[in-house]
């Protein structure tokens, strides 16, 4: 059973370790430690009995939640582990009455796109060279609650 939770310092070696494996531009281990002790970022897990396969980190503003990072280990993919965190993303934002869920994309990540595409989220711009590594537009993505 999936297990959706609060990210631990225990969790940051792993976290950056998925990120160093999903992103050509990682979150480094001092900006998961920040993240950690913010007020203002959340840094959720996802773990399967008791070994944690993914997570994602986002903030609050008024009004809106916007997602920053999303990973799943490789090899767990396309086994709902991203949507379960999105979901939860979601929940948390209707929480703290949010109207909106932002998240950015790469253009050519279609399998991301698929999965936002599919819990509700639909384009609502595009950001030129947003990414490097190599250098790519983004795609700004928007689910209404």
């Amino acid at each position: 059973m999936n297990t959706v939770r609060k990210a631990e310092k225990k969790d940051v070696k792993g976290i950056v370790k998925r990120e160093n494996v999903c992103f050509s531009t990682p979150e480094t281990e001092e900006s998961i430690y920040s993240f950690l002790k913010s007020k203002t970022f959340f840094v959720d897990v996802i773990e399967d009995e008791g070994i944690v396969t993914g997570h994602c980190i986002y903030f609050f503003v008024p009004d809106n939640a916007e997602i920053i990072s999303l990973a799943v280990t490789p090899e767990k993919r396309r086994m709902g582990y991203g949507r379960d965190l999105v979901y939860n993303v979601i929940e948390r934002a209707k929480e703290n009455n949010c109207k909106e869920v932002y998240l950015e994309v790469r253009k050519s990540n279609e399998a991301a796109i698929s999965l936002y595409t599919s819990i509700g989220f639909h384009q609502v711009g595009e950001r030129k060279n947003l990414y490097s590594k190599p250098e790519e537009d983004g795609l700004i993505m928007q689910y209404l609650i």
